[in-house]
């Protein structure tokens, strides 16, 4: 059985994932409830033009078409500043 400090540590440190596991259902009911009552943001119509948003699909392709071609040349070093 454990009868140093380090073993408890050790205990404890191979139990750290069961242990956050369990608790992640309690602590997510808990963070509901709190935020049930807070404004939940702006809803997007379906017109948004999402593109130039980090979050949409072809945010890449928007970006390499605004900026230009950057796929097929090398890096530029000082010449590119």
């Amino acid at each position: 059985m454990a009868s140093t400090p380090f073993d408890y540590l050790m205990i404890a440190y191979g139990l750290q994932h069961l242990i956050y596991m369990i608790m992640r259902l309690p602590i997510f009911c808990l963070c509901y409830t709190l935020t049930i009552c807070c404004d939940s943001g702006r809803d997007f119509p379906e017109s948004h033009m999402f593109q130039n948003l980090i979050i949409s699909y072809d945010f890449i392709e928007y970006e390499e078409g605004h900026l230009g071609e950057s796929v097929n040349r090398g890096p530029m070093g000082i010449q590119e500043i």
